[in-house]
């Protein structure tokens, strides 16, 4: 496939990223203070925000399965191998470097978007650190010392396959419905801004596996005669996710005259965060540029860029790649991952509340 053939799909994945961006941004919503949130204040309505936005997902994504014949099994979350020590470390050191860094990879690149320096250089990090371990230093120990622990199960590693012995629809929609439930029992979600957040991120989820899934599903690649996702870094469906195309932005400004680099949906959603998040702060009069006043608080962004970059790759996401994306296909592994990062956010926040 032509690489003009991609330029719409990309063109999509930057305006839904955008689009996200300034969801985020306009309703300040964080999963590193969803957490935060409980732990210091014991108040569960920005988690109540992800529950939704997750519920969101899953629905949208199974409506497309159910009605457009979307084939889940065939995205990387839907693998017969559960790394679980891969999902629960790696999920564990992103959620302390998170806390360290003051945000997840999404809220990074918001609030770089909104003006923060601090946030550019936590990127930078991340990208350098997520760069390393996909195919440098750190991917020795990730290979040789995590990937080779497993359990693997006949058919997909899902919940809905699992519990009913294929991969099931109606168990998906019963899930959505009972984290929705749980989401809006509280009368505080009831504000426009917190229901419509969640809502947003969830179907903005969901419009990035139609663009993967159905525009840009070929389904008998003419050089391979295999199916062929367009625009994808791995060659198959993929969704929002923030650290990784991090890197691979890294990768292409660095060895792009090599000839065999090119911009994927991904990293494009990622540039579209940013933006999006740019224009929304200068619409409200909120674009502030703001930097480190302590050697101290750069220490401790630096540690949580190296953290997120690592944990997210060994991991296989992030807190939106698996703790949204992922979990929307009810993969045992993201589901691991994702309360392997509130595990680590959990003790990062505590350790730091006994150091005050």
């Amino acid at each position: 496939m032509s690489t003009l053939s991609t330029l719409p799909l990309l063109a999509a994945s930057g305006l839904v990223g955008a689009l996200f961006g300034a969801v985020l941004h306009r309703g300040r919503f964080c999963t590193m203070g969803a957490v935060a949130d409980i732990v210091t204040m014991n108040d569960w309505t920005r988690m109540r925000i992800w529950l939704l936005a997750i519920a969101t997902a899953i629905a949208g994504l199974h409506a497309g399965a159910l009605m457009l014949g979307w084939d889940i099994s065939s995205t990387l979350y839907a693998s017969a191998r559960v790394y679980w020590l891969s999902h629960l470390t790696g999920g564990f050191l992103f959620g302390c470097g998170m806390v360290l860094a003051s945000g997840c990879g999404s809220q990074t690149l918001m609030r770089m978007g909104a003006g923060n320096l601090k946030s550019a250089v936590v990127a930078l990090i991340m990208a350098v650190s997520a760069l390393a371990s996909l195919k440098g230093l750190l991917a020795l120990p990730r290979v040789e010392w995590f990937n080779v622990v497993f359990i693997e199960v006949q058919g997909a590693a899902t919940l809905p396959a699992i519990l009913s012995g294929h991969p099931s629809n109606t168990v998906a929609f019963l899930v959505a419905a009972l984290l929705a439930t749980l989401a809006l029992a509280s009368r505080a979600m009831w504000q426009f801004r917190h229901w419509a957040t969640g809502l947003a991120l969830g179907l903005l989820v969901t419009t990035a596996w139609y663009l993967t899934l159905q525009t840009g599903f070929v389904a008998e690649n003419p050089d391979t005669l295999e199916p062929l996702w367009l625009g994808t870094y791995t060659g198959r469906p993929e969704a929002l996710t923030f650290t990784a195309p991090m890197a691979h932005w890294l990768e292409w400004l660095t060895l792009t005259s090599d000839g065999t680099k090119r911009v994927t949906m991904g990293m494009s959603a990622a540039l579209g965060v940013v933006l999006g998040a740019f224009i929304s702060a200068r619409l409200k009069g909120k674009l502030h540029i703001e930097g480190f006043r302590q050697t101290s608080d750069l220490k401790r962004h630096l540690a949580g860029g190296v953290l997120m970059g690592f944990g997210a790759v060994l991991g296989l996401g992030c807190s939106i790649g698996q703790g949204l994306t992922g979990v929307s296909t009810l993969s045992i592994g993201s589901l691991i991952t994702l309360l392997a990062i509130v595990a680590g956010a959990v003790w990062q926040l505590r350790r730091d509340l006994r150091n005050v």
